[in-house]
């Protein structure tokens, strides 16, 4: 696969979920940097709300939550909860 076409795949998502206005944040590596998540800096306002997906770790969970405070206090978040029977989710606010 060739970078324009990871792009193209890692920035596209069906229309059917384009109500949930994600952004999507990707940069190349740096040198030196070894392979895997790096942080990326940006301001506290830029962020409205932490969505966490079915199957996010308990423990990743609640250390994410508990850094919900201060600067970070206005961030909401929700649980992603499937509905049975179809194929979506409902999210339930829990801060």
């Amino acid at each position: 696969m060739d970078v324009a076409d990871f792009y193209a795949h890692a920035l596209t998502k069906h229309i059917g979920w384009a109500y949930e206005k994600e952004w999507r944040a990707i940069s190349e590596r740096k040198p030196g940097e070894l392979p895997g998540f790096a942080d990326a800096l940006f301001y506290p306002e830029e962020i409205d709300a932490v969505y966490f997906g079915c199957r996010v770790d308990p423990k990743d969970r609640a250390i994410l939550l508990s850094m919900l405070t201060g600067q970070w206090s206005h961030v909401c978040a929700y649980d992603a909860v499937p509905i049975p029977k179809a194929f979506a989710l409902e999210f339930r606010k829990v801060k």
